[in-house]
């Protein structure tokens, strides 16, 4: 479980077989090369698909969980290389990175 202030946000890369579930305040979910930003509260869940990065940003004090689901078996060997693990990364706010 991870710990986010309001305003902090987790950076996700290579996102494709997680699944980030908000256990308490909201988050705010937008990914590259989406138009389409999502809200999730307590109890829900979104899962990423595709390629790029995905920042989930706490629009207040939240919980949040990363849970890493079963990758599909890969067929073509040669295409490996481009499925990456997941990267997660907590990023901070101005103020934060001054107090830290």
């Amino acid at each position: 479980m991870i710990a986010l202030d309001a305003d902090s946000s987790l950076r996700i890369e290579h996102a494709a077989i997680l699944e980030i579930e908000c256990l308490s305040g909201v988050l705010w979910i937008t990914r590259e090369g989406d138009v389409h930003d999502r809200f999730i509260g307590p109890g829900e869940s979104f899962n990423p698909s595709g390629r790029g990065v995905t920042l989930a940003t706490a629009l207040e004090r939240s919980l949040v969980r990363v849970i890493e689901r079963p990758a599909a078996p890969e067929r073509v060997s040669w295409l490996a290389w481009l499925r990456r693990r997941p990267v997660v990364r907590r990023l901070y706010t101005g103020a934060q990175r001054a107090a830290a």
